[in-house]
């Protein structure tokens, strides 16, 4: 529940920092309840050992360069490596590496 709460504040805290000055405020009280609220949750790899094991599995998978094959790879990373991975920055690493 903890975990699910997070990811919907994280979300809320970018979408309010894209609005400059005037969201400023509200995401560094978003932060604030993030960071107090990730003490009880799992630790996730960051996003540089996420980018090497997307490259790795794409490698693997002989799947450079197809962008439909997206949903084949994060399945596949996700098998195997889904408890130590944010799925949001696993989906976006293996779009923007596809194409």
């Amino acid at each position: 529940m903890i975990a699910s709460y997070t990811k919907k504040m994280t979300k809320s805290r970018d979408e309010y920092r894209e609005l400059g000055g005037r969201g400023e405020e509200m995401a560094e009280q978003l932060s604030y309840e993030i960071d107090f609220l990730s003490r009880w949750l799992p630790s996730k790899l960051g996003e540089d050992e996420t980018a090497k094991i997307v490259d790795a599995t794409i490698d693997e998978l002989g799947l450079s360069g197809d962008p439909g094959a997206a949903g084949r790879v994060i399945g596949a990373i996700m098998k195997s490596r889904g408890n130590d991975l944010d799925g949001a920055v696993v989906n976006r690493l293996v779009r923007e590496r596809l194409g």
